[in-house]
């Protein structure tokens, strides 16, 4: 990593990139973006996001890295202005803005899921202390957002994994925090 930072948003691109950008170091919110490759074991310089955000998401859907939401002003006592932007970096090598998150977050999580061109984002923060339960379906194609089922418990902080499991069209969810995990379904 270049630099010290944390409260930023890291994806793997592909087998051998991950992308790193945003966060937070020295009492300044970052916009930069740096990407890693594991082959080279090197980093190199990315074009950096259009605005400075931290903790928020960041996910790879069909090969293109997105940003979800974040703290874009921070006081060290919470953060004074959460963000519902939402960009990729598309394939002509810029970062562009996409439908906006139905509310501003941070401290959400969020996951992809290549099969169904979604990605799905859960719970955080509105503010400083309103912790959600929301979850949110982004569709690619449709580049709309839609409502999906609460979480059962309002969180933030969280991590969530997708894995494959039997039923279609819907995420099974892995959702961890501190040291309690928990299993849940969510239909699309």
């Amino acid at each position: 990593m270049p630099q010290d930072q944390f409260a930023y948003g890291l994806t793997l691109v592909d087998s051998a990139n991950v992308l790193m950008c945003g966060g937070y170091t020295n009492d300044t919110i970052l916009s930069t973006c740096v990407l890693y490759n594991a082959t080279a074991n090197a980093w190199s310089t990315f074009p950096s996001l259009p605005l400075a955000i931290e903790f928020f998401p960041m996910i790879t859907l069909h090969g293109r890295p997105f940003v979800f939401g974040g703290c874009t002003e921070d006081n060290n006592d919470g953060c004074n202005r959460v963000s519902n932007t939402v960009y990729t970096f598309d394939t002509s090598g810029v970062w562009s803005a996409r439908a906006s998150l139905p509310v501003g977050l941070h401290f959400h999580t969020a996951v992809a899921n290549d099969t169904l061109d979604t990605a799905l984002v859960c719970g955080g923060l509105t503010g400083a202390l309103y912790v959600q339960s929301a979850c949110y379906t982004y569709s690619l194609t449709a580049n709309a957002w839609t409502q999906a089922a609460s979480l059962n418990t309002a969180r933030y902080g969280h991590g969530m994994a997708v894995y494959k499991g039997t039923k279609r069209n819907c995420f099974h969810l892995i959702v961890c925090v501190q040291v309690a995990c928990l299993c849940l379904v969510v239909m699309m």
